[in-house]
């Protein structure tokens, strides 16, 4: 993430994964949840989630 953030700064960029990465992708942007439960960080079929950095 820190070499995309670097290489595209100031674009818009859109990356297709699936779930497994989006839980990785929003631990970087959020941190990892307090308890350690990564099952709600996923994302649903489809769904898109926008991160502002």
């Amino acid at each position: 993430m820190d070499e995309i953030k670097e290489k595209y700064k100031g674009k818009t960029i859109l990356l297709v994964t699936h779930e497994g990465i989006t839980k990785t992708i929003n631990c970087y942007f959020n941190g990892v949840p307090k308890d350690g439960n990564l099952q709600t960080l996923g994302l649903k079929n489809c769904e898109v989630k926008k991160y502002i950095i």
